[in-house]
């Protein structure tokens, strides 16, 4: 009896803690006693060694489900924030997140210079504190715009207003039955190589849309799956080969729809089969290290990674994307054409001279849960109605590979503040969060995200946002 006893007080504290969390609800409720507290939960995770895993390069799933235990934590510390309030449940209302994964040259106390891995995840918690009447405890049908997972509801069913040719229209991933998820030496999801961009509407809104330096269009679904279009015929269909780089991909919302890698080509073959499989099957040719089967008018290119196998360290190549290309059309130039807009055209929007812009851009990302946004170069957005600009993100490019030094260059061409200093020294009256930096006042809102926490820490993402 003792040992049971010393064993329940060992217990107790733990499930006395665990009962003062203030639930996360996944419904709204049907009555509310009082006006909801907004609160913000805004930090840094340091990712554990463990999660980065032995197997490389990762997928977007693997990296989602890095990113899902992170994003649980930050919940938690949401819960443990609402305790100091007298609230009945929390209402979450946006998860934004930013993994910062680079090397940091400081100074040590002598003077020596050494370099800081900093491989992180920062997370910002929108959220409301409810408290329900107390005669109706009951909830409605109507869902949280998350839920207690830290789950967009219906990730999938992503609604947001964009403008197209002059018609607002709305953006509903699942307005459509997405075709079945086959590839073969013809096509890719009911689309083949040779036809008209038309089809392109059986796969429902497009993600992604960019015009390239050699003038044909890239239409992306997800953040993995392109298809390229020359003078509207459909020449190339592209599985996980980079147009935007990873960066420029997390602005795309996830699809489960076409990121969910469930492809299957007709000879039973699918993501990550190895070589040795995949070769047993198909008749593979080789050209310049890359594996090929040719058609009629087509031809498929398999893409491989080399993995690290579990029991290990030698390398299992494994089936990481394809390549659809017409026999017609073989090459392309997947560089992205930016629009012609002049520095100081720039420099005036960007140092919040003018909202007014010339609306001439021709690369958009539709599906993005802040709206959509227009690319004006590798390290500009503006989400723009009408001509007069509403949103503004500075960020590391979002395609191609540019260096840090260079990224510097374009801050100081358009000056922009390059460190957390010199953000705290122009704006005087900006909240200090750490890594990150935030001014609301009664035209617009800044965000300022940084490498560190440190006073010379470098800018890697700059939002505005106008009020009205």
């Amino acid at each position: 009896m003792k040992k049971i006893f010393f064993i329940l007080i060992l217990i107790l504290p733990f499930i006395i803690q665990a009962q003062i969390y203030t639930p996360i609800y996944n419904f709204e409720p049907e009555c509310e006693s009082s006006v909801r507290i907004p609160i913000e939960q805004n930090k840094s995770y340091e990712i554990d060694d463990n999660d980065i895993g032995i197997e490389e390069p990762h997928t977007d799933e693997q990296n989602q489900i890095i990113l899902q235990k992170y994003v649980l934590k930050s919940l938690v510390d949401t819960q443990l924030q609402a305790q100091g309030y007298d609230a009945d449940g929390i209402i979450i209302n946006n998860i934004i997140s930013f993994h910062v994964n680079r090397d940091i040259n400081i100074s040590g106390e002598l003077g020596i210079p050494f370099v800081r891995k900093v491989n992180e995840f920062r997370i910002v918690v929108s959220a409301e504190l409810v408290k329900i009447c107390e005669g109706n405890k009951k909830f409605s049908n109507v869902s949280t715009p998350y839920n207690s997972k830290g789950e967009q509801v219906g990730t999938d069913i992503v609604k947001v207003e964009f403008t197209v040719k002059g018609k607002d229209s709305i953006v509903d991933e699942n307005d459509h039955i997405p075709p079945a998820s086959n590839v073969s030496i013809e096509g890719a999801y009911s689309v083949n190589i040779g036809e008209s961009s038309t089809q392109l509407a059986n796969l429902g809104q497009e993600s992604a849309r960019l015009k390239l330096i050699d003038g044909s269009l890239a239409y992306g679904y997800g953040r993995n799956l392109w298809y390229i279009v020359e003078s509207d015929i459909v020449t190339h269909i592209l599985q996980n080969v980079d147009i935007l780089n990873n960066h420029g991909k997390n602005h795309i919302l996830y699809s489960d729809n076409y990121d969910a890698k469930n492809w299957i080509i007709n000879d039973g073959i699918s993501f990550k089969d190895t070589y040795e499989s995949i070769s047993k099957k198909l008749e593979l040719k080789e050209k310049n290290d890359r594996f090929y089967i040719k058609g009629d008018r087509s031809i498929l290119y398999f893409t491989f990674e080399d993995y690290f196998s579990y029991d290990s360290h030698t390398t299992i190549k494994k089936l990481n994307g394809f390549t659809l290309s017409s026999i017609a059309s073989s090459q392309f130039d997947k560089r992205i054409k930016f629009a012609q807009v002049s520095d100081l055209e720039l420099k005036n929007v960007l140092n919040l001279s003018t909202r007014e812009v010339r609306d001439n851009f021709q690369n958009f990302i539709y599906l993005n849960e802040k709206g959509p946004w227009s690319i004006i170069n590798q390290n500009v957005m503006f989400n723009v109605d009408a001509g007069k600009v509403n949103k503004i993100k500075v960020t590391e490019a979002v395609s191609g590979n540019q260096s840090e030094q260079e990224f510097v260059n374009i801050l100081n061409k358009f000056n922009i503040p390059l460190s957390k200093k010199e953000f705290l020294t122009r704006y005087p009256d900006i909240s200090d969060e750490f890594d990150a930096l935030s001014l609301t006042n009664e035209v617009y809102t800044l965000q300022a995200y940084f490498d560190s926490y440190e006073d010379d820490a470098q800018l890697i993402e700059m939002n505005i946002e106008y009020l009205e």
